[in-house]
């Protein structure tokens, strides 16, 4: 079992209970640096992704893991990374979004989520009132929040 398998495996038993899900992994072709992005219902603080950390360390110690050098990270995805599950939306509604679709790029307020359907609320320009689409959420679209600094 690689690294990345094992480590996965803790942290999603050590997630099954709460409202905290696996986003994304990223490492090096050698897995000397594997960095686990984690998000929740209401975002993830510091303090939890702390507290994981410790007890996978823990826990790669009692598989005998820890012989080969490595690091890993727990963190969550960050402002700049794009949302990748379907699950990280309900905490971003009323917010912009930048959605890239093929060659196009919209960006606009999500209001509603069905199942993987986004309601997106692009406001008016000068031509065109405000307008509602519906987007299907799949993993060809890169969508990114927009921060407000307001």
């Amino acid at each position: 079992m690689s690294k990345v398998s094992a480590i996965k495996n803790i942290i999603e038993n050590q997630l099954a209970d709460t409202d905290c899900f696996l986003v994304d992994t990223e490492s090096n072709s050698t897995e000397t640096v594997i960095k686990f992005f984690i998000d929740g219902n209401a975002g993830v603080k510091i303090d939890f992704c702390a507290k994981l950390s410790r007890t996978i360390s823990k826990e790669l110690d009692n598989l005998g893991l820890e012989e080969d050098a490595f690091r890993f990270e727990i963190s969550s995805p960050g402002i700049e990374k794009p949302l990748v599950d379907i699950r990280q939306f309900p905490q971003h509604i009323n917010r912009t979004l930048r959605i890239e679709q093929d060659e196009n790029i919209i960006k606009g307020m999500l209001k509603k989520i069905d199942g993987n359907n986004l309601e997106i609320k692009i406001p008016k320009s000068k031509k065109l009132p405000d307008q509602i689409v519906n987007i299907e959420f799949n993993q060809q679209i890169k969508i990114k929040v927009i921060p407000s600094f307001k």
